[in-house]
């Protein structure tokens, strides 16, 4: 029986995590990882390279025998594999982790061509592997609880809104969505072109829940960051500008546990804090408050703007950097404060978010295997103490192994086997 494990996005945030949890187990099973590079020995070198930053030391030997870093492009037909190295994939593989994903501020067309063509690429080589050997168990789709758009109610993890570009606040979200669309549309599709998908809808992924760590220092750690610093005079934000943020160990442990227990074609669940979200105002406030606890930083006040204000300023900066320099003093700090306002033009939209991911079903589900996010003001703590006390990974943390779950049986996989409990998620997985 092929047991292989394909996972897309292995160099990134949340699929270098999933790696570092499959290598965990004791199951021998291999894991093919495709990389952007010239070639598969330039693959291999970016692979192990990324490997021994995982896990803060060289792979043992049993650790890098079970990971082939292979080059591949999820934008070209097949990965840009031959047809030999696509069918040996294939053979061996029962499951495929789709991580890989484009940056927020990426335009329409490159958006698309990742989020959409890449899934589409990966998974067909899915449908290739059930066709040859009709033991593939399931595609996991690594999507995002913000193709929810621009809603401002309480959404549930089916929820998807028109592909109309003003239901989004940017191209990620847009094609995030359409990824989504493309996998419902294969779930109804005849046997032949339909294998079991999940799709995994988190929030802004963040530090791990048992004390912070993160290797990834964007999103809500570049306002922390120039904050500690004192270098955020002002910040916008609107309505009730939430901050709904996970924790990377809970969002890689709920794919494995969910993947586990997944009984239909397609499932779709949020991986969210939902109602224990913070806000804007509280994750500056608390920023600058433990700040001022270390010597490195000289935290200073954040004045939150409303988003009339935060764009008139925006605006007179860049009236001010195109006037004559006989302007004066206005003419000559203008450009820096242009550069400021820029900085954060992506991060605009996410300072006015008002939506509630609705993660009750799924927190009930989660919580049968010992899996939960923190209230979101111990989490926030924890997230904070680790970014200062590494001083936002500048310096090097001890390497400390995750914390083992409860539910965890290396041996057999993830999810404890027994009929009691698969029954119980069976009833939780049942739609309302």
């Amino acid at each position: 029986m092929p047991r292989g494990i394909v996972v897309t996005g292995a160099t990134g945030f949340v699929g270098g995590e999933l790696l570092k949890r499959l290598l965990r187990r004791d199951d021998g099973r291999t894991i093919v990882c495709p990389v952007r590079a010239e070639s598969d020995d330039a693959a291999e070198v970016r692979g192990s390279t990324t490997l021994s930053r995982l896990l803060g030391r060289d792979p043992r030997p049993y650790e890098a025998d079970r990971v082939e870093w292979i080059r591949g492009d999820l934008e070209e037909v097949r990965l840009g594999w031959s047809n030999d190295t696509w069918i040996r994939v294939a053979r061996q593989t029962n499951e495929v982790f789709h991580c890989a994903a484009v940056s927020l501020d990426a335009p329409l067309d490159e958006a698309h061509r990742v989020n959409v063509t890449g899934t589409v690429h990966g998974h067909q080589l899915a449908l290739t592997a059930h066709n040859l050997h009709r033991r593939f168990r399931r595609f996991h789709h690594l999507s995002s609880a913000y193709v929810a758009g621009r809603t401002t109610a309480r959404v549930h993890a089916s929820y998807l809104p028109n592909d109309r570009a003003h239901h989004y606040r940017n191209a990620h979200e847009r094609t995030k969505a359409r990824a989504e669309r493309y996998l419902r549309a294969s779930a109804v599709a005849s046997e032949r072109n339909r294998v079991p998908i999940s799709i995994y809808r988190p929030s802004i992924v963040a530090g791990d829940t048992h004390g912070g760590r993160t290797t990834s220092w964007n999103a809500l750690y570049e306002p922390m960051k120039m904050a500690a610093l004192g270098r955020l005079p002002h910040f916008p934000h609107g309505g009730r500008a939430l901050v709904d943020a996970v924790g990377v160990d809970v969002v890689v442990d709920a794919m494995l546990a969910l993947g586990e227990t997944a009984h239909c074609d397609l499932h779709a669940y949020h991986l969210t804090a939902g109602p224990s979200a913070f806000t804007i105002r509280e994750l500056l406030d608390r920023t600058i408050r433990r700040a001022l606890e270390y010597e490195d930083f000289e935290p200073s006040p954040t004045v939150l703007l409303n988003i009339a204000k935060w764009t008139a300023m925006a605006a007179a900066a860049k009236v001010s950097a195109r006037a004559p320099k006989t302007f004066g003093r206005g003419r000559t700090h203008a450009p820096a404060g242009v550069q400021r306002f820029a900085r954060w033009s992506s991060h605009l939209p996410y300072t006015m978010v008002n939506t509630i991911f609705d993660n009750s079903r799924e927190q009930a589900l989660l919580r049968r295997f010992g899996i939960h996010q923190p209230d979101g003001s111990d989490y926030l703590e924890s997230i904070i103490g680790y970014a200062l006390d590494t001083r936002f990974g500048a310096i090097a943390p001890p390497v400390i192994e995750p914390v083992a779950r409860p539910a965890i049986e290396p041996s057999t996989g993830y999810v404890r086997r027994n009929a009691d409990n698969r029954a119980s998620v069976l009833e939780l997985l049942a739609d309302p």
